[in-house]
């Protein structure tokens, strides 16, 4: 293969062509992976809750992930609130809110759902 002038006086050669014929290669491949779409994350479903007098149980039969009951508080004397939060588990466990003693669960409860486990769970 013929070397051409690069207008400065010095020659371009088969190496520098090829180097950047690897270059434009490898740029464009990664430009269709990073514009390629990534498949939709499965969340748990089919969950069903457990209230209790001052817990909230949370149970997932389907999908994956992972999950976790929540629940708010209310204090049976001062009605003081705060909110109580169950262990993360996969699929099929079981979690469970605890309010403590002196408290009751409210109406607003629920769960909590992640395609990943979170370190604060």
């Amino acid at each position: 293969m013929r070397a051409s002038n690069n207008g400065t006086g010095s020659r371009v050669g088969t190496a520098k062509r090829v180097a950047v014929t690897l270059t434009l290669a490898l740029t464009s491949t990664l430009g269709v992976v990073a514009v390629t779409a990534s498949p939709a994350q499965a969340l748990p479903t089919n969950c069903n809750g457990t209230p209790g007098t001052a817990t909230y149980g949370v149970m997932c039969r389907g999908g994956t992930g992972f999950y976790r009951a929540w629940t708010e508080c209310k204090h049976v004397s001062t009605g003081n609130k705060k909110h109580a939060y169950g262990n993360g588990v996969g699929i099929g466990g079981y979690s469970k809110a605890n309010c403590g003693s002196n408290y009751r669960i409210t109406k607003n409860r629920g769960v909590t759902k992640s395609n990943y486990l979170p370190p604060n769970w």
